[in-house]
């Protein structure tokens, strides 16, 4: 079966390969004349190339092109996260402004003096205010929305905390 197979793309290897007034003349044989012409192994045609002789490709120009593309969104991916890494940033900033500018609170801006409560740093594992979020925002430590959250909660849990202890 596999010779079959295998004798069949020969075949068609050289039908297509093979000029029109050839190809004529092989359809028009009878079946013990095809069928000879497939088994007898018969060397190339000149006008067929050799494997060696078939030119390798050539890088496509547009493969250049490609890269010089992906290049190019990645540069521009880059651009876009950090405008919205900025725009981000500077939301985050605006709602700790309006939070810092509440009437109550004054007690949150700054961290906790030790003077004002020594045994803070015993009860509270991780101390946080409205001046470290804005430093952490600054200096990218907290860069999302849901950082931000996680911060803003801890002051007041921490105020829960340090009240009821």
């Amino acid at each position: 079966m596999k010779q079959n197979i295998s004798d069949t793309r020969v075949a068609i290897g050289i039908l297509e390969s093979t000029p029109l007034d050839e190809q004529i003349d092989l359809i028009g044989a009878n079946d013990d004349e095809s069928t000879n012409i497939m088994q007898e192994e018969q060397p190339a045609p000149q006008y067929i190339k050799q494997e060696s002789e078939i030119p390798k490709a050539k890088p496509k120009k547009n493969e250049k092109k490609t890269k010089t593309k992906e290049k190019a969104t990645k540069a521009t991916k880059k651009q876009v996260l950090s405008s919205e890494a900025e725009y981000m940033k500077e939301e985050m900033l605006q709602v700790l402004e309006k939070l810092a500018r509440h009437e109550l609170a004054s007690l949150f801006l700054e961290p906790v003096p030790l003077e004002a409560a020594p045994e803070y740093d015993t009860i509270i594992k991780k101390r946080m205010d409205i001046s470290t979020i804005r430093h952490n925002i600054l200096e990218d430590v907290v860069t999302n929305p849901s950082q931000f959250k996680q911060d803003l909660l801890l002051i007041f849990t921490n105020a829960q905390v340090a009240s009821v202890g």
